[in-house]
């Protein structure tokens, strides 16, 4: 039985690879677009909406700020929406906002029934907006200057509905990063985001970093207002452009999107448990099937080479070599250190110990409790699930 458990694996692991392989190779770089349109063209350029909430974000949301106005795209309009902050983020966006009068900004100090706050928030900031076109991004996201510019370009010249892109964290730490590394991975196998681009495949893609969608097909779907409850909110937003037939891309953004992601891995882990167990739709036996996968594939080979012999162990070796060549590549993609190599080993147990705390912890609440609101598990189950066993074995 182990044995072909470990040849099976072995199989499996060196096809991830390939994918990952051939996949990363395929995915676009926003570095790589060419300014021919946009730039010293005599086209009317379509007004951008800048939307960021923030919510205790006041050690960041200066540094974001000026780098979304050092933009070298225009017309661009800003809007904050300081979402019911405990910090000092009202006061400096106080200040933003008598500093600099072309900023438009909002408090949130009560929250509606039947939304999540981050979802309000950026339903909030579409209210104010006038631009045709809508960035959904974060009070501590850092744009280089000729971000914008160049992705209206390649939205211009492919015509999209949706373009989103991928960040760089700066965050040190190779145990944090080798445990981004490890999920990301597992996001690449799964949704391929090289894949977003084709019309009328199933693969979608949305990242809160920067989510940058045409303002009509917005509101064709009825906005943040269709899901207002989602805790993944980026995803669940390219899912339903996607599945309204508008076109979609996703590039690299390394070099023009930074983000200190999580201060540590104890951060991440807090962070995640408002996510985790949502993207297995707050559905037991799901989560329980991802976590015997993780094991699966991501720790009993480990396990193999300590324990087991003959040729049990030789394929838990070429199952680990396979693994680490994985995260070798989605490293260099992420530019995230080489070092958080070392870390790799471990980083499919934290997953898992994240992932199996959050549905228990959300089970144990009957819910999950989110910037001070508690969400129940009823209302929860509600949501338009992101992944289902339809979309898994559709082609």
């Amino acid at each position: 039985m182990l044995f072909y458990w470990s040849f099976a694996v072995s199989l499996f692991t060196a096809y991830m690879l390939f994918l990952l392989w051939y996949g990363l190779s395929k995915l676009g770089t926003l570095e790589g677009v060419r300014l021919e349109n946009v730039v010293g063209s005599e086209i009317k350029l379509p007004k951008v909406s800048v939307i960021v909430p923030a919510c205790n974000e006041a050690d960041n949301l200066h540094e974001t700020v000026h780098s979304i106005l050092a933009q070298e795209y225009r017309p661009l309009e800003l809007i904050i929406i300081n979402d019911r902050s405990t910090d000092a983020t009202g006061q400096v966006l106080n200040k933003i906002l008598a500093d600099i009068p072309a900023v438009k900004g909002v408090h949130i100090t009560t929250l509606p029934e039947g939304w999540l706050g981050k979802n309000y928030a950026l339903h909030t900031g579409v209210e104010l907006a006038s631009g045709e076109y809508l960035l959904f991004t974060d009070a501590d996201i850092r744009f280089a200057p000729d971000t914008l510019k160049r992705a209206m370009e390649h939205v211009y010249r492919n015509k999209l509905d949706h373009l989103t892109l991928l960040f760089r964290n700066t965050a040190p730490g190779g145990l944090l990063n080798a445990v981004i590394v490890e999920a990301m991975t597992g996001l690449f196998l799964l949704l391929r985001p090289w894949k977003a681009a084709e019309k009328g495949g199933k693969y979608f893609i949305g990242i809160g970093a920067f989510n940058l969608v045409a303002r009509s097909a917005y509101d064709n779907i009825g906005g943040h207002a269709a899901n207002p409850l989602h805790p993944i909110d980026d995803l669940i937003l390219g899912k339903t452009l996607k599945e309204h037939g508008y076109s979609q891309d996703c590039l690299c953004g390394y070099h023009h999107v930074t983000v200190d992601w999580y201060a540590g891995t104890g951060d991440m882990v807090g962070g995640l448990m408002k996510n985790v167990f949502a993207f297995y739709n707050f559905h037991i036996p799901t989560a329980i099937g991802a976590a015997l996968i993780i094991i699966g594939l991501s720790i009993l080979p480990y396990l193999g080479i300590l324990f087991a012999g003959g040729l049990v162990q030789l394929f838990c070796g070429i199952i680990v070599l396979l693994k680490l060549l994985c995260f070798f590549l989605v490293c260099r993609r992420l530019m995230a250190p080489l070092h958080s190599l070392l870390w790799a080993p471990l980083a499919p147990g934290i997953l898992l110990l994240v992932s199996l705390r959050a549905m228990l912890v959300t089970l144990y609440e009957r819910g999950i409790t989110w910037r001070g609101t508690h969400y129940s598990l009823r209302q929860l189950r509600t949501i338009t699930p992101l992944i289902t066993l339809k979309w898994l074995l559709q082609r």
